[in-house]
């Protein structure tokens, strides 16, 4: 029940700020809505699609900065047109959902749909404000609305917590692994 209450969430996000409305996820919402699997009081889940959200867009930045630069420069051999760019975050969608879905408690699925949402609503304008020269930092904050923070910010967060994560991971295995004695080997010939 919990799972679809970042839904409407995002639905309600979306008609307020953005301009383009993926309708392949407005008919997703509507089904889970109709099957009494949306919820909107249900704060926690609320804040995880946030969450969810806001992790999407700041990866799909990162790719589409990542595509623009190496469109530009010239290193891929080829240049990607705009659509076989959408189409290829889309890809990545597809690959990232599963994961972060389990690290964040979630259904692949529900992931999979913010995700295509995400790129469907904001990738041309991220698109856009790179080719016009615009700084991006604050885009997923300030043009798409679905983080509380800058890119910049979002990152050294992000590596903050990997990075608490392997030292309690670390932790962890000390504990488990307690040092054994070493015994004494004794000589044949002393026994």
């Amino acid at each position: 029940m919990r799972r679809t209450t970042l839904f409407g969430l995002l639905l309600l996000a979306s008609c307020v700020v953005a301009q383009l409305v993926d309708d392949d996820y407005q008919k997703y919402a509507k089904k889970l809505s109709e099957q009494n699997l949306y919820q909107q009081d249900d704060e926690e889940t609320l804040n995880r699609g946030k969450a969810i959200a806001c992790g999407l867009c700041n990866l799909a930045l990162m790719a589409i900065k990542g595509q623009y630069t190496m469109n530009r420069e010239g290193t891929l051999g080829r240049k990607f047109s705009e659509e076989e760019g959408m189409d290829r975050l889309e890809k990545i969608c597809k690959k990232l959902a599963p994961s972060m879905a389990k690290k964040m408690q979630g259904y692949a699925e529900d992931t999979l749909m913010i995700c295509k949402r995400v790129v469907r609503e904001h990738g041309q304008d991220m698109l856009d404000a790179l080719s016009v020269g615009d700084d991006t930092n604050d885009f997923c904050q300030e043009e798409a609305g679905l983080c509380p923070m800058g890119h910049d910010k979002m990152l050294k967060m992000a590596g903050d917590v990997v990075k608490q994560e392997r030292e309690d991971e670390e932790k962890e295995k000390a504990k488990e692994k307690p040092k054994k004695k070493k015994k004494k080997r004794v000589a044949k010939d002393e026994m």
